[in-house]
Parts: structure tokens; sequence; C-alpha cells
């Protein structure tokens, strides 16, 4: 089994158990401190016994986090999805700004275009392993060369400037290139609030780019918000 058919099997795990919005929290939140994808079995074991189960234990107790760990090692050590799929009852503070959103029913047929501008490929793997290539279809540019391209053959329905993770190009470089944009394209700045996301985000507004900026903090709930806005399909 490849290490991303591996994530993505861990991914489907907590679907099974969880709302997939939630599901799709956990993982990401899960990767976010995480330099590079799990190389091997052993190494995504680690990752869900550790910043997954933690995760998981703030977000819906340790009850529940047993036996979804439970539900991982069964599929991952034994090649058995015998009642994974089955929901578990849960208590989610819907009170909670950021949970409010989780709820929302996920249906995709056809995935989402989404460009990541970076100096890494850390946020487009984390995106693609949290979300699964069903439901986004990602790229990623690293300079200008590279996004000029990509706006144009990609089409994409987001970019996604990563503002923790410079890329090669200036900030008016990189406005430049937004603009050609088509006019359903939304830029988004991931990290408005570290000093290049915040100027990145002011560039882009003084040139009149469609674009909005998430707080890094604010977790995965409002990227996927703007990928479920730009879904057509029921």
């Amino acid at each position: 089994m490849q290490i991303q058919q591996e994530v993505h099997v861990v991914r489907e795990v907590l679907e099974g158990a969880l709302p997939a919005e939630l599901a799709t929290a956990m993982i990401f939140r899960a990767l976010r401190n995480v330099d590079e994808l799990p190389q091997d079995r052993d190494s995504v074991l680690a990752l869900c016994r550790g910043p997954l189960a933690e995760a998981l234990t703030a977000k819906v107790g340790a009850d529940v986090t047993e036996e979804v760990l439970a539900r991982i090692e069964q599929v991952l050590l034994r090649g058995d999805r015998t009642g994974t799929e089955v929901p578990l009852e849960i208590d989610v503070d819907l009170d909670d700004d950021v949970d409010s959103t989780l709820m929302m029913p996920v249906v995709f047929s056809a995935p989402v275009s989404v460009l990541v501008v970076s100096s890494k490929f850390r946020f487009a793997e984390r995106l693609v392993a949290s979300l699964g290539d069903e439901r986004v279809y990602v790229t990623s540019a690293m300079d200008e060369r590279e996004l000029r391209k990509s706006v144009f053959t990609v089409q994409p329905l987001l970019v996604v400037v990563d503002g923790t993770a410079a890329p090669a190009m200036s900030d008016e470089v990189l406005a430049q290139c937004m603009k050609d944009l088509p006019d359903n394209a939304l830029g988004v700045v991931w990290g408005d609030d570290t000093p290049y996301g915040r100027s990145v985000l002011k560039m882009l507004e003084s040139t009149g780019t469609n674009s909005v900026g998430i707080d890094e903090g604010e977790g995965i709930a409002p990227l996927l918000d703007l990928v479920l806005a730009r879904y057509g399909g029921e």
C-alpha cells in the first residue's frame, strides 16, 4: 500500500466514524506540525497514536478516540474494514464557531480545482491528505513562471497563497499574476495573521483582486467552506 493510500485510509475511517467535515478538521490538525507526510505504515500509525489522538481527545473525548484508533489499526494492520463505516455517537459543541461550520453535509462528485502558491509542498500535501483527491484537485506553484502557467492551464477556482511559506516572487508580481484569474476564482491567503500573509492580502486588496484571508489558527474549516461553496454538484 502506498503512503498516500494509507493516509487516505485513515481519513476514510475517520469519515466512517465522524461527520465528514469534523474528520477532515481532525486529520488536518494532526498534520499541522508535521514537516512531511509519514513515509511508511509505522509512521502513519505513530501520527494516529500521537497528534491525531491528541486532536480527537480534545474534541470528542477519550472513549470515542479509543474506538476510532482501534478502527484505524484494524484496517491498517489487518486490512479489515468490518464495521468501520458505522457512525459513532459524539457530543460536539455546536456553539463553537468553528464546529458550527463542520456539521454541513459534504457530497462531491467531481474535485474542485485548487492552486496552492507556496515555497513548499507541505500545505498542498496536507490539503489533499485531509480532503482527498476525489474532492480537491490540487496543484502547486512556487515561483512566477509556475504561477502564470497554472493560472491558464489549471483554471483554478481557488488560489491559496501560503502565508507561512512565501513563494519566490514579490508581492507585486504575485498580485499581478492573480489579476489574470477568471472572474469565478477566489484568492485565499492562508495565514493572514503572519507578516507575509498580511502583506500579500493587503497587496491583493489594493489591486482589486477578489480575495479573502484566513487566520492559520482557524484550522481547515473556513477553507473547507470555500471549497464547498465552489462545488456545483448535489
